[in-house]
């Protein structure tokens, strides 16, 4: 005689299911509690001959799936590990699959920049469509064009969302000015001193902005590398990403030649390679504001200043308006 089950015990076909990859566990958990769920079971194991093989461990019949699995180190590891994971939910009939992917690899390989080279970040997405997704969810892509290579919705959220708020937390009564990494930078510093109201009053402030020269900051030009008034301010930098770390540290140099009283940063992912540690250790910052789209490890998080600010709320708000069918055109502001 078949078991009966009862319809109270099934999960909701509108639930969302979140499926961590393992770049992302700790990320993914925060997501799920957000949403007032769990964790998806999958086994995610690698053969002794490299090959990587997934199971997943319950059902994800007709139900929205969201996997999250950042581009960490190593990067080629963890994407296959993604696509693996996509074709599985595929494969179990899922509804919808969604993969979060908070740090997009190769976006900054978005043309041909040289004759007989790829454009990486187009083959990146044909992998992913042809592995079955339905949408991308990332943050901060390095060019934002990358958005045009998906036929598939391709949400880039902006980490200057989760950042603002604890910036102008801190430098509540500053003297302040934004200051962008290079000329090529300046419309994100707009936009992120757009999302600022440090006085309260409910209304974007009018903060000065300022750009960096890098041919002239790294030629040791100090001063005559910065682009703007920035004397006796606070300085914000803002950028998308931390790789080396030696832009930043440059930045950094040049403010203070230029008469800078202190200097911060803001920058949604921290890649840290090489020796950006070191770099950012040298640079003196008061503080350092970054998110957890890829994890930092604890020689990171235990520099003087930094903050790590978690996107698992956002991501979770975005996760829940996709599901029942809203607009994130709030998300976006």
């Amino acid at each position: 005689m078949n078991e009966i089950v009862h319809t109270a015990d099934k999960p909701k076909l509108d639930e969302p299911v979140i499926i961590a990859g393992s770049a992302s566990r700790k990320l993914a958990e925060e997501i799920a509690w957000s949403l007032g769920g769990y964790v998806h079971p999958v086994k995610i194991e690698t053969f002794v001959d490299g090959e990587i093989g997934v199971e997943l461990e319950a059902s994800v019949r007709k139900r929205p799936v969201f996997i999250v699995q950042t581009m960490a180190a190593p990067i080629h590891s963890h994407l296959m590990e993604l696509l693996l994971l996509v074709d599985a939910c595929r494969r179990a009939s899922a509804g919808e699959i969604t993969v979060v992917v908070p740090y997009l690899a190769y976006s900054r390989q978005d043309r041909k920049a040289r004759p007989r080279s790829p454009i990486s970040a187009k083959l990146l997405a044909r992998m992913l469509e042809t592995a079955g997704i339905g949408r991308i969810i990332t943050f901060d892509l390095h060019s934002g064009q990358v958005q045009g290579f998906y036929e598939v919705p391709c949400d880039n959220l902006p980490g200057a969302l989760v950042l603002a708020k604890e910036v102008q937390k801190a430098l509540l009564g500053d003297d302040i000015c934004i200051v962008a990494t290079d000329l090529s930078g300046l419309n994100r510093a707009r936009k992120f001193a757009g999302l600022l109201d440090a006085d309260g009053d409910n209304q974007p402030d009018d903060y000065p902005l300022a750009a960096v020269d890098k041919r002239k900051a790294k030629a040791g030009e100090g001063a005559d590398a910065v682009i703007g008034d920035v004397r006796g301010r606070h300085c914000i930098i803002v950028d998308d990403m931390i790789g080396t770390a030696k832009s930043l540290s440059l930045a950094a140099t040049a403010l203070r030649a230029a008469g800078a009283s202190a200097v911060s940063a803001v920058v949604t992912h921290g890649i840290f390679v090489g020796d950006a540690v070191r770099h950012v250790a040298g640079a003196g910052f008061q503080n350092l504001w970054l998110t957890d789209t890829l994890p930092l490890n604890e020689d990171i998080r235990g520099l003087r200043g930094v903050h790590c600010i978690s996107v698992a709320p956002l991501l979770g708000v975005a996760i829940r308006r996709i599901v029942e069918g809203d607009s994130l055109e709030e998300i976006y502001g």
